[in-house]
């Protein structure tokens, strides 16, 4: 239920200042407050690094609790700030912090604080309940350095994410490096959309699912 958003992170704000080193974001999918963050990083168009943490997440989730006081999701590290603003945790204070280093106006109402913007983001994420929130075994090194181009509000994009999530598998995202279809690159393979992606990973990655 991608619409319930209105195409939010479909396609990019107008842009401020570009950073000069990917930021990294600690979430998993199916979190309606990561999705907010997820948002907010598709429409300024930020390269990031995505760490999943999904429930019963053994990989990234004691990375993320050495980073905070608190363990909550998103937690967002921006490499291009001084040491004392490069965390921050919680998504309204993550959009505010990125529309304001990197943006160049306001957020738009679905992703500012209030009822409307976490209710229907909330109703999005429910779409397909359980999908991406708990970690399952899986096989290969911790970060096989996959990149994905995909902007949030791709529909076809859920899925993929989904899968990387409950696999725990990191990796670099770029927004709109590939508006229309889902793109997954490991090393030099290539894989264009959702359905090529899936069985990619699960021949790679998934226990039980080939070499």
């Amino acid at each position: 239920m991608t619409w319930l958003r209105l195409g939010l992170g479909a396609r990019p704000l107008p842009l401020g200042a570009r950073p000069a080193l990917p930021l990294e974001l600690f979430e998993f999918e199916g979190c309606p407050f990561c999705r907010k963050a997820r948002e907010a990083i598709s429409l300024l168009d930020l390269p990031t690094k995505i760490w999943p943490c999904p429930k019963g997440g053994t990989r990234f989730r004691p990375r993320a609790a050495a980073l905070a006081s608190r363990l909550t999701f998103p937690l967002l590290v921006d490499p291009n700030q001084p040491a004392a603003e490069q965390l921050t945790q919680g998504s309204d204070r993550i959009v505010a912090a990125l529309v304001a280093r990197y943006g160049a106006g306001a957020p738009p109402r679905l992703l500012r604080a209030g009822p409307l913007g976490d209710g229907l983001s909330a109703l999005a994420s429910a779409a397909r309940p359980g999908r991406g929130r708990t970690a399952r075994p899986r096989r290969g090194e911790t970060d096989p350095g996959l990149e994905l181009h995909a902007p949030e509000g791709l529909a076809a994009a859920r899925p993929v994410r989904e899968q990387l999530s409950e696999l725990e598998l990191p990796y670099l995202l770029r927004p709109f490096a590939a508006p229309v279809a889902p793109v997954l690159l490991d090393g030099p393979q290539r894989l264009v959309g959702a359905a090529a992606i899936h069985a990619h990973l699960t021949a790679r990655f998934e226990l039980g699912g080939g070499a």
